[in-house]
């Protein structure tokens, strides 16, 4: 749909549990439990498709991204941490092995592309090793990273942090860190922008307690607004715009409580929401 709510398309069978796409590309990755596919949504055809694995036991863990400079779309899979495979868009020669991570993953990690890289966050305290990097042009591993700052006591770090994921905003990676102070009521969403190999606090959204599941999509031109979807009991799914000048936030619209992702995406330099429900 567009920024106006107007289905612009469907594409009827490809839904999943993981949405893959970043926001700044045009094409979408959706992963199920053993399968994946590419979308084009501007036409709804399936560019790309894998076939489920039948492994008892097994879990697999897919990631999407494109590759700079050559501008080459991605999906790669981790299959029980044994196996570690690569599919190129367009290149008939299908999955091809590919070296492990340096570090074990779980199937929870979070992972996202930026920039060419994608990153895999195997620590929720985002330590020295918390985030692994894989750059999808060489196709090699990159050392490890750690995560923000932590500024928190000794008995919880980050200060009662509930929750951290990592995402992708405006071509840079965001940690995404879900804060609840008990002495003073507070709660709060900060984003975190990783730029010139340092980590900045670009926003601190204030956060209802019936809110939760903060996910920024994009950076606005006008004034660095920025819009994110979260959910509220009682009022469900919202796409919001939190302003930094008036510390406030927006409601865009409501979605459909069906909704189970959205991400954001550019076609043809339009803007479009993703509601995969």
């Amino acid at each position: 749909m567009d920024m106006d709510g107007n289905v612009v398309t469907v594409t009827k069978g490809a839904g999943g549990h993981t949405l893959l796409s970043t926001s700044t590309d045009e094409l979408v990755g959706v992963a199920e439990v053993s399968s994946s596919r590419v979308i084009d949504p501007a036409t709804g055809k399936v560019l790309a498709y894998s076939s489920p694995m039948q492994m008892f036991g097994f879990y697999i863990m897919f990631g999407f991204g494109r590759a700079i400079p050559s501008g080459e779309y991605k999906m790669v899979r981790l299959v029980n941490n044994q196996t570690f495979e690569i599919f190129t868009l367009g290149d008939n020669a299908g999955w091809w092995r590919s070296k492990l991570p340096p570090i074990r993953t779980n199937n929870g990690s979070s992972r996202v592309t930026a920039n060419g890289v994608m990153y895999f966050m195997v620590s929720r305290k985002l330590d020295d090793d918390g985030l692994l990097r894989f750059d999808l042009e060489s196709e090699e591993w990159k050392p490890a990273i750690k995560g923000p700052p932590i500024t928190s006591s000794p008995e919880a770090w980050w200060n009662g942090t509930q929750s951290v994921r990592i995402a992708e905003l405006n071509g840079f990676l965001c940690v995404i860190q879900s804060e609840t102070q008990a002495t003073s009521n507070h709660n709060c969403t900060n984003v975190w922008l990783r730029a010139d190999d340092s980590w900045i606090k670009a926003y601190s959204i204030p956060a209802a307690p019936s809110s939760y599941y903060y996910m920024p999509l994009r950076i606005t031109h006008d004034g660095g607004k920025l819009i994110f979807y979260c959910f509220f009991h009682g009022q469900g799914h919202l796409l919001r715009a939190y302003d930094p000048a008036s510390n406030t936030c927006t409601t865009l619209r409501r979605l459909d409580d069906t909704t189970e992702k959205v991400g954001l995406c550019s076609l043809h330099l339009d803007r479009f929401v993703l509601n995969k429900i």
